[in-house]
């Protein structure tokens, strides 16, 4: 009943408010996507390997070169393993860093259902929590 509610309380402010009816976005040109397609086929799978290369330890993340910043975190790792006890203190750092990000994620995920009227009424659903 509540999320039929809900449903209906969307339907009506979508259908008054038309969001993205005044969006200027135009659709990418043949020309574009066929440029794109073109530089892809040209490249040789030597090419994609030395471009997973970075020019520098940041350009992957500057670039937003996502197998880059892969490359870099995989051969941090791997470094980090290596320097045995030197490294200690750095991998507990970054783990009591990787605990306060998850920690985060799990207060942002607890209080996310809040302002549901489901939430609020006491009710749980199996399709939205399951304990």
């Amino acid at each position: 009943m509540v999320s039929s509610f809900a449903l209906l309380i969307g339907l009506l402010v979508g259908n008054l408010t038309k969001p993205g009816a005044n969006f200027g976005g135009k659709m990418p040109d043949a020309a574009s996507v066929a440029g794109f397609a073109r530089q892809a086929h040209e490249m040789k799978s030597v090419d994609f390997i030395l471009h997973i290369i970075p020019d520098a330890v940041v350009g992957g993340f500057a670039q937003g070169e996502i197998l880059q910043v892969l490359l870099v975190a995989i051969l941090f790792g791997f470094s980090l393993m290596a320097m045995g006890s030197r490294g200690q203190a750095l991998r507990t750092g970054i783990d009591d860093l990787a605990h306060v990000f998850f920690g985060i994620i799990g207060i942002v995920m607890k209080a996310a259902p809040w302002p549901s009227p489901s939430a609020s009424s006491g009710r749980r659903h199996s399709a939205t929590c399951s304990n």
